[in-house]
């Protein structure tokens, strides 16, 4: 994590000027109780008015200094923090896009969403809050101790042992904090999650008038939430007791044992000022290093949370994977695939999808997949892609999968148009060119015109529309010209025909029978039109799988 985060700290503009203000912001502040207690006794005994206004001065603008520093540095740091950790939750984000999709494509997006924005901010903002005062503040203990041991020896051999006592129970509590701390992170993120959850089914709640099961569900998820929260703020506030009751020891043994030593005439006020304030220093010092104790235990509770994902997209990315510049085949050979299910609550069994499922599809040829829903029509898909794991028994022209940069084949050799859609916020222009394929004027060069008039004439009248607004056809027509636009070797289509009208349908079978380009189809669908379009059918069932040709 600190290292994570420093390495991302040196190349942010500011770096070198935010340590400079906050080491020497720093410095100032632990000098500051020292000329303080010198300026009583120059008080006391001095009768020059010149003097005293020079010397007040002097201590002023020291204060002054430190203060400065410290709010310059303060500003600095909110900026220099913000970049950092937007830097790291950047690399978060797009190493979880890279993630097994398998893996992730039950979990809830707002949950994960949520947790990577509160995890990187809280890591790096531990480290960047840190790195420079806790050294510094080794640093500096040993002098203040031997500036009070010279004033009395005892104060120090007070100091030490109290210091010792304090870190001792601390760290025997801090273990129980960093359990709770883990869990109460885990219970703000599924509760946000159940909050998300209800908000987002509003149109079933209203439909159905299901109020009162939603206040249930809010109440059984908060009643298990606030058990957590209790937890977690019962070692918190336990850790902020002892603080304040080794602060009272201190600030007793100070009062005590100076009154002594001022009445008899061996400490003078100014030393005593020196003393007190030190302590302070001193106690305030430890407590919070007892306080990067426990922000280390929340940071790394935080760190572990989305540690695994920066490593394992790391760890991918660094395997050397051999790049295709043509499909001429994809064959599947043995496939096994299985599902757990639970038919009834608490109860648990496997279903077999696939067992041994072995397939070649050819360059320039079309596949429509049937079966019944439920029997691995979309998952084949995915494992042809490599979305799914597929444990070595899919190929690329002979070429075992995971050998394979598959983000290469993604992007320029295979295009998808999936069964769910996703609503971008986008107009449908400029989503186009995020996908890749901006919307070309019909010219002599635009063959999708001239092969699919009908639907390139649907998505024109539709460029200046925000995505979000689209019908389910409307939409589909958008994912369905990018995917044919794109002209690569081979076009993967789930139930295609979903929601569109009579004449897309049409046009989209008629393409896909001429197939104009000898692109490899290979499409998942009911539809009649699709099937008798293809040259070869694929059928799955529970336990039967048959070709056709």
């Amino acid at each position: 994590m600190i290292r994570r985060v420093l390495s991302v700290f040196v190349h942010t503009k500011g770096a070198f000027l935010y340590c400079i203000c906050t080491l020497a912001g720093t410095a100032l502040s632990y000098v500051a109780p020292y000329l303080n207690g010198q300026f009583v006794d120059f008080l006391i005994h001095n009768r020059s008015v010149e003097k005293n206004y020079s010397f007040a001065l002097f201590v002023a603008l020291v204060g002054l200094g430190a203060t400065l520093l410290s709010y310059y540095s303060g500003i600095l740091a909110v900026r220099i923090s913000s970049l950092v950790s937007n830097s790291i939750l950047k690399d978060l984000v797009l190493s979880y896009e890279r993630r097994s999709f398998y893996l992730v494509k039950d979990e809830d997006k707002a949950y994960v969403a949520q947790k990577f924005f509160t995890d990187t901010s809280i890591s790096s903002s531990f480290v960047l809050s840190n790195f420079l005062t806790a050294p510094l503040g080794v640093m500096v203990l040993p002098l203040v101790l031997t500036i009070i041991f010279l004033i009395d020896p005892l104060f120090s051999l007070i100091a030490v042992f109290l210091l010792c006592l304090y870190c001792c129970l601390i760290a025997v509590l801090g273990k129980a904090f960093y359990l709770k701390v883990y869990e109460k992170k885990e219970a703000d993120s599924h509760y946000f999650s159940l909050i998300e959850s209800q908000i987002n089914q509003l149109l079933n709640l209203q439909l159905f008038s299901r109020y009162e099961k939603s206040r249930k569900e809010l109440t059984t998820g908060f009643r298990d939430y606030i058990l957590k929260v209790i937890s977690y703020g019962k070692i918190n506030y336990l850790l902020s007791s002892v603080d304040s009751i080794f602060s009272i020891i201190f600030q007793c043994f100070v009062v005590l044992i100076s009154g002594i030593h001022i009445m008899q005439g061996s400490m003078t006020v100014g030393e005593f000022v020196i003393v007190n304030t030190y302590f302070t220093l001193i106690f305030n010092v430890v407590k919070g290093y007892i306080g990067l104790y426990k922000s280390y235990q929340e940071a790394m509770s935080s760190w572990k949370r989305i540690k695994s994902v920066l490593i394992s997209a790391h760890t991918e990315l660094a395997r050397e994977k051999q790049r295709l510049t043509k499909i001429d085949s994809i064959t599947v050979k043995n496939l096994n695939y299985q599902v757990q299910i639970e038919p009834e609550v608490g109860k648990k069994s496997v279903k077999t999808i696939f067992s041994s499922f072995s397939y070649c599809f050819e360059n320039s040829h079309s596949y429509c997949i049937i079966g019944k829903n439920g029997s691995g029509k979309t998952s084949l898909l995915y494992f042809l892609l490599g979305l799914y794991d597929s444990g070595g028994s899919v190929f690329y022209n002979g070429l075992i999968v995971d050998s394979i940069d598959l983000e290469h084949v993604r992007s320029v050799l295979i295009s998808t148009c999936p069964q769910e859609l996703f609503r971008s916020d986008l107009s449908v222009e400029d989503y186009l060119s995020f996908l890749g394929t901006p919307f070309v004027i019909e010219n002599d060069s635009n063959y999708f015109s001239k092969k699919c008039p009908f639907i390139y004439k649907r998505v024109y009248s539709l460029l200046y529309k925000q995505c979000k607004v689209l019908s389910g056809g409307e939409l589909r027509l958008i994912y369905l010209y990018s995917v044919l636009t794109r002209k690569t070797p081979v076009i993967l289509l789930d139930e295609p025909t979903t929601g569109l009208d009579r004449d897309s349908k049409s046009e989209l079978v008629n393409y896909i029978k001429k197939n104009p380009f000898k692109q490899m189809f290979i499409i998942a669908s009911h539809d009649e039109g699709i099937i008798s379009a293809v040259n070869s059918l694929i059928f799955l069932g529970a336990s039967v799988l048959q070709h056709e040709e």
